[in-house]
């Protein structure tokens, strides 16, 4: 209100509660962001576009620290049972429309061969998990000044990583049958008992 120069009880005319402008805001963000990824070239490969994405995200997420709590705080579940049914319909169709264009992505990924042939919810929860993470502790200060381009960056290359390893078990089989095996005069020797000359 200070900002727009109006009176507060002018912005209550336009919003039932102080909730549905920290969620008006959190939307108009989230919205913002997920035009720009769906603007993405379609015919670009998969792990550039998953890196564009990401950058798009990161940009978005560390270019206002206040406007970054916002967006957390409107999305924790009791929340969202503050708002108007109206304004929580509204998240419901942003974050089932941001799901469709993320799983489309993992998917196309997966049946590449590019991504670990595993279940798309897996493969995006790792995905969110270590975006959101490193966000937190860029805000929360631990690493002091960095060169952000530059953690985005690793932070890519580590996300990457994750979506194309293989399952652990299949990892595990793959490092047996790499592994070398004695040559056939020295394995003989062994089970003679002759010590190898």
């Amino acid at each position: 209100a200070h900002h727009a120069e109006i009176g507060k009880g002018t912005v209550y005319k336009h919003f039932a509660s102080k909730d549905e402008i920290y969620a008006r805001l959190a939307l108009d963000f989230h919205w913002e962001v997920l035009e720009r990824v769906r603007k993405l070239p379609a015919d670009q490969p998969v792990c550039e576009r998953v890196r564009a994405m990401l950058k798009i995200g990161w940009q978005a997420h560390l270019s206002s620290k206040e406007l970054h709590r916002v967006v957390l705080y409107c999305g924790r579940p009791e929340f969202r049972s503050s708002l108007t049914p109206a304004t929580a319909a509204a998240f419901d169709t942003f974050e089932r429309e941001r799901g469709e264009v993320i799983r489309a992505l993992i998917e196309q990924g997966v049946e590449q061969g590019v991504f670990a042939d595993k279940a798309p919810e897996l493969l995006i929860f790792e995905v969110q998990a270590a975006f959101w993470g490193a966000v937190q502790v860029v805000w929360g200060g631990y690493l002091g000044q960095i060169d952000r381009d530059h953690y985005l960056d690793e932070l890519a290359s580590f996300i990457l990583a994750g979506l194309s390893r293989r399952p652990a078990h299949e990892t595990q089989r793959s490092a047996r049958e790499a592994k070398p095996r004695e040559a056939k005069p020295l394995r003989e020797a062994k089970r003679l008992g002759h010590p190898r000359r």
